[in-house]
């Protein structure tokens, strides 16, 4: 059934910035103003003030408000960069005077623009999880990771609380997501509840939880990882519906996951291991399903020493010899543009190069090619 949403007015200081906001740490504010000078510090609102001052208020797109009133006004619960570039230009004495400085004068123009503000209303969260999540999740004004994460979770237990059957629930979010892969979103879910295990116990710090350096979804694809999942006592059977609980991780594993979130964002266990996550993930999935490389990660923090110990990697070859392929087609058309700009030592140096590493890729090929090769698999 499709949510009614009814529109009103109201004058911006009639308007509460969203406590529960998933976004730059908001649900940590201690008051209003705490927020906005959050909102300043983390939500870039310079091109906004600048917009406003220029053009004025433009209503383009309703505020999302929840109908019952806190203190005889409204909680916006989508907009919140939009309230805090107008109450700010109206308000900057309400931020820190460093913080103030930053906010330009404003317009007479913009003034009057922003006497009443368009605000859709809804009769609390869940009916404005369809349009919100659309937006951020797979819309134009996509949040990050960690943020998507949260809305997705927060959207899962409203609905498991309203007394849903969790894979229903889980119907749930997919639909309002727009999301057609279930299996993503439980992983994204179980992701999260990890991850919130983890801030509790203190393995990963607030600040680097605030400041968007986490990389959450390096956790995120971990879970599909069968290694993984039981590196930190998820088990090795793929996670359903029912197992999105808080704490999944039990008290025993406690101790992995420490290590666990070291390597991939860095905490005072241990130091972090992945750079990239196309090479440095797998390496780390195959360590983790490695008992002796795993222990060798465990006391030296060496990602690649651990990799050594477990031997040769095919899929870390192949992906080598990809990149060899794409760096030399690369050089081939540069090649072309800058003939006429080579001097001849350049050139004979490029030369000699060139010849060794032609030397290199026959050999693979004469390897590759051999009748050892063509015995185990026919010609290719």
């Amino acid at each position: 059934m499709t949510t009614q949403l009814k529109r009103a007015t109201a004058k911006p200081d009639e308007l509460l910035l969203d406590m529960e906001n998933p976004r730059f740490g908001l649900s940590h504010a201690k008051s209003q103003d705490d927020a906005l000078e959050m909102l300043v510090r983390n939500a870039k609102l310079k091109e906004l003030w600048d917009s406003i001052n220029s053009q004025g208020w433009i209503n383009f797109e309703p505020l999302v408000a929840l109908n019952k009133k806190v203190d005889r006004k409204w909680v916006v619960i989508e907009g919140n960069r939009r309230v805090a570039a107008i109450q700010t230009l109206l308000e900057p004495d309400r931020l820190p005077p460093a913080l103030a400085k930053r906010v330009p004068a404003m317009s007479l123009k913009a003034r009057d623009t922003i006497e009443k503000l368009d605000i859709l209303l809804v009769e609390n969260r869940h009916d404005a999880d369809s349009f919100i999540g659309f937006k951020h999740v797979n819309g134009p004004a996509s949040w990050g990771s960690l943020a998507k994460a949260k809305f997705a979770q927060s959207m899962f237990q409203r609905s498991v609380g309203g007394g849903k059957e969790p894979e229903k629930a889980l119907l749930a979010v997919q639909e309002a997501l727009g999301d057609t892969n279930s299996t993503s979103i439980v992983r994204m879910l179980m992701a999260y509840k990890v991850f919130e295990q983890a801030i509790e116990n203190d393995f990963i710090s607030n600040e680097k939880i605030e400041d968007g350096v986490t990389g959450f979804s390096h956790l995120y694809t971990m879970m599909p990882n069968p290694a993984s999942r039981q590196f930190i006592g998820l088990g090795e059977m793929a996670i359903s519906a029912a197992a999105i609980r808080d704490n999944p991780v039990p008290p025993e594993s406690l101790f992995n996951l420490d290590f666990l979130i070291g390597w991939l964002f860095g905490n005072n266990t241990a130091e972090k291991v992945i750079k990239s996550q196309g090479t440095d993930r797998p390496r780390l999935q195959k360590v983790l399903a490695h008992v002796s490389a795993r222990a060798t990660l465990i006391a030296t923090g060496d990602l690649m020493t651990s990799v050594a110990e477990i031997g040769l990697d095919v899929d870390d070859w192949r992906n080598r010899l990809i990149k060899l392929e794409k760096q030399a087609k690369v050089l081939s058309t540069d090649l072309f543009d800058l003939q006429g700009d080579l001097e001849q030592d350049v050139v004979s140096d490029a030369l000699k190069r060139a010849r060794a590493a032609e030397r290199a890729c026959n050999s693979i090929v004469r390897s590759l090619d051999g009748e050892g090769v063509q015995d185990l698999f026919g010609k290719v």
